[in-house]
């Protein structure tokens, strides 16, 4: 079992600090990586939504200590009333409550963040006969002892995702093992001539066509399934960083990344995630891309060569930061004798997202998802507390995806039903009614989740 100062020191490492107003997170310009490692330095430098990345409506807020207002779209109010309680629910927020940020308050209403719009008017498009309802909670922040703007990178989760696994093996059956074992290293050793090129080129020892690049990584992602995580975060990165249509525009000066490109692209490309949002087949060929975004009006004279470049740079930082365990080593050739043990030695966090995605298809899965993501919940939580953190976010990208951690001692959160009205200039949520309730520590089951909720 992991001690508790070493579960602090592995979960700060899946967590981007966005406390400091200068400066990016990669950092160490001498390590290897070269352009690989410092082209993001200058994409938000030259990007038209870059400053963004620290200095954001929602950041400047949460920075503040003072009292925040989180939106939640849900279609089971009636039950959320009865029980009293309001569960966390897992996904790239691991453990809390998945909301989105009002913009500050103007008299008794407030404005939808774009994120939040578009989940109320889109993206709940069609799951139900009904119109959902939408809760705000009022966070007072002041009774925290501190606010840490510590933002949880989903995507550095394989360490974590493999100790948990390494302490819960027990719950699988002796075929089960087998099968992920075996399951597991083959995925892997399929996928090796991706990685190798990944590793090359971070290591200076090659330099990448981008079109054997895109045609390597389209085909190794149904091995990889997590590339497909991966290459969907680099390209939503590269629309908010340069969308510069009229509406990321007025979203720029509201200090706000505009989501609203990444999700129609999604959806778009992938009609089938409305039922099921998983990005673990997310692999569009760079045709397919290009002509979506050429077409979409997001980027106006969009330059496919810039476009390729970030997303080939950004894949090749992301595979070698993330996936493989001694990062700036030489450790992905082919001539080497492939087993699950020699895999852990040097990419242990692939093999750690590997197995959280094989897990999910085992049938037995919901016997022991609680065990499982509980755990990492329960770990999350103790994190948060220990950093005096009450509002988690998405620190893959600082988008607007925001949570509440329910395990937090000195929570204190005023809930409320609220009326929804559209005004010039987006929708507004008047609240209308406060409700008792509490956040309860516990995951809500897979089924009652708005991104996995077929009906």
């Amino acid at each position: 079992m992991t001690g508790p100062n070493i579960l602090i020191e592995k979960w700060s490492r899946a967590h981007a600090s966005f406390n400091e107003v200068e400066g990016v997170l990669d950092k160490g310009r001498s390590l290897p990586g070269g352009i690989y490692r410092t082209f993001f330095d200058q994409a938000l430098r030259e990007s038209p939504n870059g400053r963004l990345y620290r200095d954001s409506s929602f950041l400047n807020d949460l920075g503040r200590g003072e009292k925040v207002r989180l939106g939640h779209v849900t279609y089971r109010l009636d039950e959320i009333r009865q029980s009293g309680t309001v569960y966390a629910s897992g996904g790239c927020l691991v453990g809390s409550t998945y909301c989105f940020p009002f913009a500050r308050a103007t008299g008794s209403e407030s404005r939808f963040h774009n994120l939040g719009e578009y989940i109320y008017r889109e993206e709940t498009a069609g799951r139900s006969t009904t119109t959902p309802d939408v809760l705000m909670f009022e966070v007072d922040l002041t009774a925290q002892p501190h606010s840490n703007l510590l933002g949880l990178d989903y995507l550095k989760l394989g360490e974590i995702h493999y100790d948990l696994f390494a302490d819960l093996s027990y719950l699988l059956s002796p075929r089960e093992m087998f099968d992920l074992k075996h399951g597991v290293e083959r995925r892997v050793i399929s996928a090796l001539p991706f990685l190798k090129l990944c590793n090359e080129a971070w290591l200076g020892e090659s330099r990448l066509e981008p079109g054997v690049f895109f045609r390597t990584l389209c085909e190794t992602v149904p091995r990889l399934p997590v590339l497909g995580y991966l290459y969907f975060e680099a390209v939503s990165e590269y629309l908010m960083l340069y969308a510069n249509c009229p509406e990321a525009a007025r979203c720029l000066e509201r200090g706000e990344f505009y989501n609203v490109p990444y999700k129609r692209l999604a959806y778009g490309l992938y009609p089938e995630y409305k039922n099921n949002f998983r990005l673990t087949d997310f692999n569009p060929t760079l045709e397919t891309l290009t002509a979506y975004l050429q077409g979409s009006g997001f980027i106006r004279n969009f330059a496919t060569d810039h476009f390729t470049e970030h997303i080939v740079r950004k894949m090749v930082n992301l595979v070698n930061r993330l996936l493989i365990s001694d990062e700036g080593a030489k450790c992905v050739a082919a001539n080497q004798t492939w087993n699950l043990e020699r895999m852990a030695s040097v990419m242990k966090p692939l093999l750690g997202h590997m197995i959280h995605r094989e897990l999910r298809s085992f049938e037995r899965y919901h016997d022991f998802y609680f065990y499982y993501d509980q755990m990492k919940a329960l770990q999350a939580w103790n994190y948060w507390n220990h950093m005096g953190i009450a509002v988690p976010f998405n620190g893959v990208f600082p988008k607007g995806e925001v949570g509440l951690n329910p395990a937090n001692p000195e929570l204190a959160v005023r809930s409320f039903r609220c009326q929804v009205r559209s005004g010039e200039d987006g929708l507004y949520a008047e609240p209308v009614e406060e409700l008792n309730l509490r956040f309860v520590p516990r995951l809500v089951d897979l089924k009652y989740t708005l991104m996995r909720n077929k009906n």
